[in-house]
């Protein structure tokens, strides 16, 4: 009986060994380092050029398809945008750091007018269409990709100090398809709206692999929601961006608007030509275009209108006073022309009299 209780003693013993063993071997972590892991890694991608195509289909209004093609490079992030027939250009960090210039090849609305190369400080623009969404973060926000440009990386991080649940373990989930998960869930009780949480379904053998992004909001349980259809893998280094995605927004449970997208990544941690964030790198860009100066900094000329000619802004005066020069070296030039015509040919009319 007494070697009996021995051995049941060290079965137990052995077992709570093991199980402390396993335990400790599968450490669940925090949601804050899966969030900081994700960062990690898309960061990773410092320059490179990505055509994204989104058609957008809202409820009462007809289909949508925006196009862009975006070159990242450091701080500097310019898109060529098309949609509805026309190109916009928006450039951050291509006149110096903190800056943002945007121009389009639209129709002015005063028919005698010039649509105006125009100018602002990096943190503000007068609309969202004068904005960029950074493809390093599509996939990852619960959002249309033309309302991502609200979100920064940092946001997450951001969002880890501010919120304790964060310091919580992330708990196992099963997305249909798809590998293990992750579950990040984020509640923020002091939001503007009674029951606001996101909710990231990250891939639990790598943090740079997001499937799914959600964002509820109010007590009937309103959902936005971006789900990653496939990923592609690009670059040497192991990058993993999203190829297609869906996106869907819900509200009192009725579909109020949808989109899809696809990502193509051109290029990845490849080097760019300087040019595509000049201005002379802007195909669309007319000599004649008015300049519109919104920076805080301090314009290239104190006073005067200014304009674009080609190679530089200037003031409008210097402008018009080259294109008249420019005008009467033409009419010089072709004054020397006719007078050369006139004296070759009253050189062949000499000629012909002496002969006869």
């Amino acid at each position: 009986m007494k070697n009996f209780t021995q051995i049941v003693l060290w079965s137990l013993s052995l077992s709570l060994l093991l199980c402390l063993n396993v335990t400790s071997g599968a450490t669940v972590p925090r949601q804050s380092d899966v969030l900081g892991g994700l960062v990690h890694e898309r960061t990773k991608i410092k320059r490179g050029c990505f055509e994204i195509v989104s058609t957008v289909s809202t409820v009462g209004f007809a289909d949508v398809t925006w196009t862009w093609t975006i070159w990242l490079d450091g701080d500097k992030c310019r898109a060529d945008v098309r949609r509805n027939g026309a190109k916009d250009v928006i450039c951050e960090g291509c006149y110096g750091k903190n800056t943002r210039l945007f121009y389009t090849d639209r129709t002015p609305p005063d028919k005698d007018g010039k649509m105006a190369l125009s100018f602002y400080d990096g943190d503000s623009a007068p609309s969202p269409f004068e904005t960029v969404s950074s493809p390093l973060w599509v996939g990852v926000h619960p959002c249309a990709f033309e309302s991502l440009y609200v979100f920064q990386p940092a946001s997450l991080l951001d969002i880890g100090k501010r919120v304790a649940s964060l310091a919580n373990p992330v708990t196992e989930v099963v997305v249909e398809g798809k590998p293990p998960c992750w579950l990040v869930s984020i509640a923020i009780p002091e939001g503007s709206n009674d029951g606001e949480s996101f909710l990231y379904f990250v891939d639990q053998s790598d943090s740079s692999r997001i499937y799914r992004s959600e964002y509820r909001i109010g007590k009937n349980g309103e959902i936005l929601t971006d789900v990653i259809d496939t990923l592609e893998h690009y670059g040497k280094e192991c990058f993993f961006l999203p190829k297609k995605l869906k996106y869907v927004r819900k509200e009192q449970g009725k579909i109020t608007s949808k989109a899809e997208i696809s990502v193509n990544a051109i290029s990845v941690n490849d080097q760019l030509s300087p040019e595509i964030f000049s201005l002379k790198g802007i195909d669309i860009l007319q000599p004649d275009t008015p300049v519109e100066w919104s920076l805080t900094r301090d314009r290239p000329f104190p006073e005067g209108r200014m304009v674009w000619d080609g190679k530089d802004i200037v003031l409008e005066d210097r402008l018009a006073a080259a294109l008249k020069d420019s005008g009467r070296f033409f009419w010089f030039r072709l004054a020397c022309v006719l007078i050369g015509l006139a004296l070759i040919c009253w050189g062949l009319a000499l000629k012909s009299r002496k002969k006869d």
